[in-house]
């Protein structure tokens, strides 16, 4: 980071060690906010609306700026530059377009890196902005090639462009590498940090930033109690920022708290915003020594004035504070520093050592997946188009105008996400084509059941059902998004439910999706068939990332799972309550579940969910979310005599109550009542659209919509 300017500077050195030249294609990529608004983040694609781009001939970068909405503000602008001395091979090369570049539905490599296509190079309005800068180059033997990535923000464009100008300047990066380090050495010498220090300290910023597992050993023990943020604010303390807990009992171990305020300003010096709450556990006596030293430690820093604000300094004693709210801060505290441990390192090599020791290694099934020559025919609904109505070669409506028929596959895809909604008075579902979307309870905005991406062009899924057949070990996904095979997947849309058809690996697989007139819940019926003259066996995995509340990322790590095994069903609930939202959400199934996990980073591993490790494991480990990255998944085991078929229920519901949840998945497991709700839904649509013969047709809408409050009084 430039000391002088608001400019990020990355510098990549490339050695050619062979004999032989090298030609190779060099892309930086990022996806722009250009917004310090939290609601920009949280609404992506309104927020694209008011970034602009450009391409400067002159400085050879891309700038980009965002129109702020006040008008009595100036726009803001940030301009991104892709430079080397090397020999290069044509122009530079940009793109702008998020779809253009990744490809629609991909979740892997960008297709225009993996198969080498040049970048459009068009500048113009686009739904989701990126800029990619692609330089191919040549690195001759036994010689190195410098490429710098330059990105500079500013309110002034020509001040940006000097910026540019200076810093493709070779000699000027690596003069302004060297004051950036002196200002850093500077600042330690200052804070006087060692660099063992920052070491320790870096540790801490990545629990804070990142996933801190080690937290899921200690709420463990808290498990039984529900929290409320709104505990917090006596104490002055937010509840919005991550919290480091120091508890302090004797005055002799004060030096840990002074290694804390050192970590608390570096911390600090790096723009993070955390809360530090110091805990005096100290007997209550007329002298309260480790308090004084407490205050004394804070004055001598020279950071009083950070008590008792919002990204600050708090300090509690225990003999004033509830016993409750004591296990809240436990609880909440991204990291807690007991000071009769010893100091931060002692700390943190404890945290660490205690998790490895507790946490298991699965086992996983490393036989390699076979592959087998399977049948040419592939299912098609659009076999057929002379009977569809408004036929577009994605799709069209049935001749009754009362289904739209839809086939996609990895190679052709909608040229945007076709989404269908199913909701009654307290709950509903977006699903699209590629079974992404997701699910609410009473609010579709405040209260979201299941995780929503507002990503029109991948389309991220947040309800997934896996299958892998256990002799081939083939893996995939039901819907073609995550984890598609190479055959056609079919889609159709209907009132108040829709089906998903495809065919693989000799297995028919027929999904009908819907949300009953009055009951809380999502219900997909599964029917598989065997199409082979072997018995087969096949392991489903069904996949959810719970919210239970608005943002996902403020609810992670603290959802607690429970699965009753006499049930047959799976509760989740928020331990850490940030609105008035007090559901349970649940997820069952008509199959006996043989193995679950709560902990996302285990299943998805480092294939993420295109290729999830869990897939490959012997069992989950059926282990609890609590304090970890958070996810639900099931797995269950279906066995398919020849030219056999079966049907499976997959039921995601919420409710105020444990009892409900129950009930409502125990009506569900049995395919009879699913089979009857359905035809009760389709009836209810079937009456309505009878009464009001001008509602007669399916809507299709874009994905890139902000749903706001209950659509059911939209969808009436």
């Amino acid at each position: 980071i430039s000391s002088n300017e608001p400019t990020e500077l990355r510098r990549m050195t490339l050695e050619n060690q062979g004999n032989e030249e090298e030609i190779l294609e060099i892309t930086c990529y990022f996806e722009p906010v250009l917004s310090e608004k939290t609601q920009d983040y949280a609404h992506p694609m309104f927020n694209n609306l008011f970034l602009e781009n450009e391409f400067d001939d002159t400085i050879n970068s891309i700038i980009l700026r965002r129109n702020n909405r006040d008008k009595n503000n100036s726009p803001t602008y940030l301009a991104v530059n892709l430079s080397t001395d090397s020999e290069t091979i044509g122009d530079l090369e940009y793109e702008i377009d998020k779809e253009k570049f990744l490809g629609r539905g991909n979740l892997n490599l960008p297709q225009m890196i993996k198969n080498s296509i040049p970048l459009s190079k068009k500048i113009g309005l686009v739904t989701e902005p990126i800029i990619a800068l692609k330089r191919i180059i040549k690195v001759k033997p036994k010689e190195e090639a410098i490429i710098d990535f330059i990105l500079t923000v500013g309110e002034e464009k020509n001040v940006l462009k000097e910026n540019i100008k200076k810093y493709q300047i070779k000699e000027n990066v690596e003069k302004e590498f060297e004051l950036s380090r002196a200002r850093v050495e500077a600042e330690s010498r200052y804070l006087g940090i060692k660099g063992k220090e920052i070491e320790i300290y870096q540790k801490i910023l990545s629990y804070i930033i990142f996933s801190n597992q080690t937290k899921s050993v200690r709420v463990k023990e808290l498990n039984q109690s529900i929290f409320k943020q709104s505990e917090l604010w006596k104490y002055g303390i937010s509840g919005d920022l991550p919290i480091i807990l120091l508890k302090i009992r004797d005055v002799n171990d004060i030096y840990v708290l002074k290694e804390i305020l050192k970590a608390y300003e570096f911390i600090r010096t790096k723009k993070i915003q955390i809360e530090l709450v110091i805990l005096d556990e100290e007997k209550h006596s007329y002298e309260n020594y480790v308090r004084e030293e407490i205050e004394g430690a804070i004055l001598n820093k020279q950071i009083a004035y950070l008590k008792n604000i919002k990204g600050g300094i708090f300090t509690l004693s225990k003999g004033e504070i509830d016993k409750n709210d004591k296990y809240f801060l436990e609880f909440i505290a991204t990291i807690i520093i007991d000071s009769n441990k010893g100091g931060l390192k002692s700390n943190i090599k404890d945290l660490e050592e205690e998790y490895l020791e507790k946490c298991g290694q699965i086992s996983k099934d490393e036989k390699i997946e076979i592959q087998l020559e399977e049948s040419n025919y592939d299912f098609n609904i659009l076999e057929n188009t002379e009977n569809l109505k408004y036929y577009n070669e994605f799709g069209g409506f049935s001749e009754d105008g009362k289904e739209y028929l839809i086939k996609v596959n990895k190679q052709n895809r909608l040229p945007t996400v076709w989404s269908h909604l199913l909701v009654n008075e307290k709950f509903g579902t977006v699903i699209t084509e590629n079974m992404g979307g997701y699910t609410w309870y009473k609010n579709s905005r405040l209260n979201r059941v299941t995780a929503w991406t507002n990503n029109p062009a991948l389309d991220i899924p947040s309800e997934i059902i896996y299958i892998k057949d256990l002799e081939t070990k083939k893996k995939w996904s039901l819907g073609l998004n995550p984890m598609p095979d190479d055959k056609s997947y079919n889609v159709i849309y209907g009132f108040g439910y829709a089906k998903y058809i495809h065919k693989s690996d000799e297995l028919e697989q027929e999904l009908e999706v819907f949300v009953p007139k009055k009951d809380s819940c999502k219900i997909n019926i599964l029917n598989l068939k065997n199409t082979t003259p072997n018995r087969k066996k096949y392991n489903l995995y069904y996949y959810i990332k719970p919210v239970i509340g608005e943002d996902e990322i403020k609810t992670n790590g603290f959802i607690s799972i429970e699965f009753d095994r006499n049930n047959n069903i799976i509760i989740a609930k928020n331990k850490y309550q940030t609105e008035e939202i007090q559901n349970l959400i649940y997820i069952s199934c008509s199959e006996k579940i043989k193995s679950y996990t709560g902990d996302k980073n285990l299943f998805l591993g480092e294939g993420g969910i295109s290729n999830p490790d869990g897939l490959k494991m012997f069992n989950l480990n059926n282990k609890n979310s609590l304090g970890k990255d958070t996810c639900i998944v099931y797995e269950i085991e279906i066995e398919l005599e020849s030219y056999a078929n079966k049907e499976i229920s997959i039921i995601l519901g919420a409710e105020e109550n444990i009892i409900d949840c129950k009930n409502i998945a125990y009506k569900y497991q049995k395919l009879s009542n699913c089979k009857q709700e359905l035809v009760l839904t389709k009836n209810y649509w079937k009456d309505l659209l009878r009464k009001n013969s001008s509602i007669y047709t399916i809507g299709v809408c874009q994905y890139n919509v902000k749903w706001m409050g209950n659509l059911s009084n939209y969808c009436k």
